[in-house]
């Protein structure tokens, strides 16, 4: 971070960051180029960021650039933001418009936000259209010399708006602090879009939560509902719950989550405007609060200073059970010596209509050692060995799946590892692959500079961030990522 004082004794803050991204596949030798830059800066409670994103793949026809602006102007009680933001209103059940770094999700608001801190209340009001970017894999169409547009022949990961542009947000969230115990919360979200039946057929969402803290415990509980207009089902009532719970009493921690969501999705299938949280550990969602029962409670504890267990498991389904997915979570660490930790841990799960027409269910122990040489060199080794069993349509598949990593890290700055992946037979609509290997490196060359360098095949599959999933085609190639902040 960049600090200037100025004349008047007030000072200009400047603090940004910068990632660049750089793909080669194998064999085509095709590109993804990536580079975001954010700069943020304050001065005498002027706030503001200017930044920019860029991606240029070598596909012809298909690139993306748009600038990222916002300005506003802060107090001790009140501020104002116009442009590019973000906002998220008690848990997402109503509005979750964020942005997810790592999976490449970035859920924007282009508008105004007046925030108010008046202790014990605040309050917050938003205007704004949604862009929601997704980073998925696709068949895209690129643009051939006469202009006529072709399919590019095999699945590419692209950046593409998946949301009416158009569609206009106006909300309000208040909250209200009634000790270091208690807090109460209200939001109101109203969606207006071309597609509405008339002016008044808007979409409208309303919630409430309630959250209580005594000792190590902390309780929360939201409640939202949705009132629409559909030409098809007329004035539509949806509804959705979330509780949790977690703290620790006698050395045993515990955390349990329930969520019951029925119409609540705001959206339409490639996105979501709220984001209702899910209880599943991966991330899994069925269909992101269209429709959904389920919960988690995990347990955890160390019985012994060398010794640390936790458990967990975890339901979802639909309300008529035709979908359904269910995880199961178990892990022990024991440290022998003070140079030598295991690991035993044990994954099973089972989904039925999560893909389409296919049940799973995977069963996956691990082993794992950490152990640090006399040099104080780290060596990290895991062996998983998977069992699955699949039935799509009528068709019943049997395979299994063993991975094994090895790791090397001479300091905390720089990692090297190495993973090999093996499926015991050709699964065709996952992949043609039964092997892959890859090598990865991560250094910190500086303490704000960070690259990473990986090589080699990766095994795709269904990866959850949040509820959004998405079904990753294997990579062959080379990545290099380098992150800087300053």
């Amino acid at each position: 971070m960049l600090t200037l004082s100025a004349l008047e004794g007030d000072e200009l803050s400047v603090r940004g960051s910068n990632s660049t991204e750089y793909w080669i596949y194998q064999g085509d030798y095709e590109e993804h180029f990536e580079n975001r830059l954010e700069i943020h800066f304050s001065y005498k409670g002027f706030v503001g960021t200017v930044g920019y994103f860029l991606w240029e793949p070598s596909q012809r026809g298909i690139s993306m650039r748009y600038p990222i602006v916002s300005l506003g102007y802060s107090t001790p009680h009140v501020s104002i933001e116009i442009g590019h933001c973000y906002a998220t209103y008690g848990r997402g059940l109503v509005l979750r418009q964020y942005f997810d770094r790592d999976f490449k999700h970035d859920k924007s608001l282009i508008g105004v936000k007046l925030s108010g801190d008046f202790s014990p209340v605040s309050v917050t009001l938003l205007s704004g259209r949604p862009r929601n970017l997704l980073f998925h894999p696709r068949l895209p169409t690129s643009v051939s010399p006469g202009g006529a547009r072709e399919e590019a022949g095999k699945d590419q990961w692209v950046y593409e708006f998946v949301n009416d542009t158009t569609d206009l947000l106006r909300g309000a969230d208040l909250s209200l602090t009634l000790n270091r115990r208690v807090s109460l919360g209200g939001n109101y979200l109203r969606l207006m879009t071309e597609s509405d039946i008339e002016p008044s057929a808007f979409t409208e969402l309303f919630g409430g939560n309630f959250s209580y803290a005594i000792g190590d415990w902390d309780s929360y509980f939201e409640y939202a509902q949705q009132l629409t207009c559909s030409a098809a089902r007329g004035r539509v009532k949806g509804e959705g719950v979330y509780f949790s719970v977690s703290g620790s009493f006698a050395g045993v921690g515990l955390t349990t989550q329930y969520a019951d969501y029925r119409d609540l999705a705001l959206g339409v299938s490639d996105y979501r405007y709220n984001d209702p949280p899910t209880p599943l550990r991966t991330g899994l969602s069925i269909n992101r609060g269209q429709d959904e029962l389920g919960g988690s409670t995990m347990l955890s504890a160390s019985p012994a200073p060398s010794l640390y267990v936790e458990a967990e498991y975890g339901f979802l389904q639909s309300h008529d059970r035709s979908q359904s997915a269910g995880e199961w979570h178990g892990n022990l660490k024991y440290d022998v010596t003070e140079a030598l930790c295991l690991s035993l841990g044990f994954d099973r799960s089972h989904e039925r209509e999560i893909e389409p027409n296919i049940r799973q269910v995977d069963t996956r122990p691990r082993l794992g050692a950490l152990y640090y040489l006399s040099s104080g060199d780290g060596i990290e080794f895991e062996l998983s060995q998977g069992f699955v069993e699949e039935q799509e349509n009528s068709d019943e598949t049997d395979y299994r799946e063993t991975s094994l990593s090895a790791s090397y890290f001479p300091s905390p700055l720089f990692t090297a590892s190495l993973r090999a992946e093996y499926r015991s037979r050709k699964i065709d609509r996952l992949s043609p692959k039964t092997f892959w290997l890859f090598a990865e490196i991560t250094a910190d060359l500086l303490p704000n500079l960070s690259l990473r360098v990986l090589g080699g095949s990766v095994m795709g599959g269904l990866v959850c961030s949040g509820g959004v999933c998405r079904l990753e085609p294997d990579f062959e190639g080379a990545k290099a990522i380098l992150s800087y902040m300053f």
